[in-house]
């Protein structure tokens, strides 16, 4: 769930290369913390938290090898500050807990030997941690749990739905309500095709930072080329691509962001086809989703403003 309203989650191959993600008696210590397991109930409703208690500049740590984009994350709620790092500690993250729970990570790139999580208070911290993990990865994806040996959640996919009798290739309006898992310069494609790459329309996170795209192709050519710059692509956004003969338009939360009154459309009867990626397999549309649908007119200024205002 998202701000109350589920989603859904497309993620990439992602394996947690920590054998013990709840499990922390198992982590190497420094000085004499106290790990409690089984301790309160963790995020995923189960009494499996652990209780750590700190005292200043003590810390657990973890070790195994791994080198290039690296996400480290861990659940954490207490009170007083705690330091995530690397082993060389020139990636660190100061994080001040609470009463919460709460998903503190830290990305960098580098080789590392371990991870470490040590207390920063001037006294004796007491807090309580759940799943950890370390993945290669620029950004965090969903948890996954391990239990004396790494884990590996495979790709998801979502693709090849809808069929000619629900798409218009003439007009109408690919409707989404989205966010990026990253802001990482990685295209994700959002695409209605004939299963091939020269008809198709998409709706696209460019490589851009921020942008968001949409482009309505004919035997391979571009016919419109919209783009807009959001605040922040991992927040949750409502855009509407449509399309028609002449006609292109992007509206975002609300607004008409950018037009194009000069292209052309294919036949009818060209599109059949719903793809999270192009339609080919690259550019996967790793993001949440929590509405999508597609329109076999092309709706109106007043209809769209109603459609996509947040």
């Amino acid at each position: 769930p998202d701000s109350g309203c589920g989603s859904w989650l497309l993620e990439p191959q992602s394996t947690n290369l920590i054998p013990y993600s709840e499990d922390f008696s198992q982590w190497t210590t420094v000085g004499s913390p106290t790990i409690t397991s089984n301790y309160g109930i963790s995020p995923d409703g189960n009494q499996n938290s652990t209780r750590m208690e700190l005292d200043a500049s003590e810390r657990i740590y973890f070790i195994l090898s791994a080198s290039g984009d690296i996400t480290f994350s861990v659940y954490l709620k207490g009170s007083g500050v705690i330091t995530l790092r690397d082993n060389t500690n020139v990636y660190l993250q100061d994080v001040t807990l609470t009463s919460e729970w709460a998903r503190y990570d830290l990305s960098f790139n580098s080789t590392i030997t371990n991870v470490q999580i040590q207390n920063q208070t001037a006294s004796v911290l007491d807090c309580e941690i759940w799943g950890a993990q370390l993945e290669q990865q620029s950004y965090a994806t969903s948890y996954i749990p391990t239990n004396g040996a790494t884990n590996t959640r495979l790709q998801d996919i979502a693709n090849n739905s809808g069929n000619s009798s629900l798409i218009n290739s003439t007009e109408g309006v690919l409707y989404a309500e989205i966010a990026a898992l990253a802001d990482d310069g990685i295209n994700r494609y959002i695409t209605i095709s004939d299963s091939s790459n020269s008809n198709y329309v998409r709706l696209t996170y460019t490589t851009t930072s921020n942008q968001l795209g949409a482009r309505y192709y004919v035997n391979g050519s571009f016919q419109c080329a919209l783009t807009h710059i959001l605040t922040d692509e991992t927040e949750f956004t409502k855009a509407a691509f449509k399309w028609k003969e002449n006609d292109f338009a992007l509206w975002v939360d609300g607004t008409e962001v950018a037009t194009d009154a000069s292209g052309n459309v294919n036949p009818e009867n060209t599109f059949h086809r719903l793809d999270f990626r192009r339609q080919d397999g690259f550019f996967p549309f790793y993001g949440k989703v929590k509405a999508l649908a597609v329109y076999k007119e092309a709706l109106t200024d007043a209809e769209l403003q109603s459609l996509t205002t947040i």
